[in-house]
C-alpha cells in the first residue's frame, strides 16, 4: 500500500492535472510538473513517494524488514539508486534518502503516526535552502534539531501538529 505521497512544492492555488501510467503519476500545470513513481522498472510498489525541487522524485521500496531500496530520479529521466538498513541511520546526520527511508519504515512498523509527514514538514518548513534537488540528496542533515526548532515553532500555533512530531522525535 502506498502510504503517503507527498508534494512539497505544493502551492495552495495552483491547480493539478493529473495523468497516470502503470508505474508512476505525473501531476503539473504549465511551472510546475513532476512524475511520482509509484512502481520501479520491476513492478515493486512503493512504499512511499515525494517531489524533489526542479521536477524530481524519490521512492522508497522495501527490500526487507528493516532494508530499503530508496530510487531518485530527476526530470531528465536520470536515476540513483541507494540501498538503507534503517537500523543504521543517525537522525543527527543522515542523507535526505536515508531519513525518508527511516521515516517511511518507523510509520510502517507503528512506531510512530505520522514521521514521514514530519520529516518532509521540518525539512521544507525550517529554512528556505532545505528543499532538496537530484543532485544534493546525499548532504547530511541533522533532522534531529530541524525537527526540534519546526517543533518549536508549532508548539502554540497547532498543539497537534507538535505531539505528531514529538512522537517521533522521541524515538530518535
Amino acid at each position: 500500500m502506498l502510504n503517503q505521497i507527498s508534494n512539497q512544492n505544493y502551492f495552495i492555488n495552483t491547480k493539478y492535472t493529473s495523468s497516470k501510467s502503470e508505474n508512476s503519476s505525473t501531476f503539473g500545470d504549465m511551472l510546475n510538473t513532476f512524475t511520482l513513481k509509484i512502481h520501479d522498472e520491476k513492478g515493486n510498489k512503493a512504499l512511499t513517494s515525494t517531489t524533489l525541487a526542479n521536477g524530481g522524485s524519490a521512492s522508497v521500496f522495501e527490500k526487507s524488514d528493516g532494508e530499503y531500496i530508496v530510487k531518485a530520479w530527476d526530470n531528465k529521466g536520470r536515476v540513483k539508486e541507494y540501498s538503507v538498513n534503517v537500523n543504521e541511520v543517525n537522525p543527527s546526520s543522515a542523507s535526505y534518502f536515508e531519513l525518508l527511508a527511516y521515516s517511511s519504515h518507523n510509520d510502517k512498523i507503528g512506531k510512530t503516526s505520522s514521521a514521514l509527514r514530519d520529516f518532509l514538514s521540518a525539512s521544507t518548513g525550517v529554512r528556505n535552502d532545505n528543499f532538496y534537488t537530484f543532485n544534493d540528496i546525499e548532504r547530511k542533515i541533522d533532522l534531529k534539531s530541524m525537527l526540534k526548532e519546526f517543533m518549536n515553532m508549532q508548539k502554540d500555533l497547532n498543539p497537534i501538529v507538535y505531539n505528531h512530531m514529538l512522537e517521533f522525535y522521541n524515538i530518535m
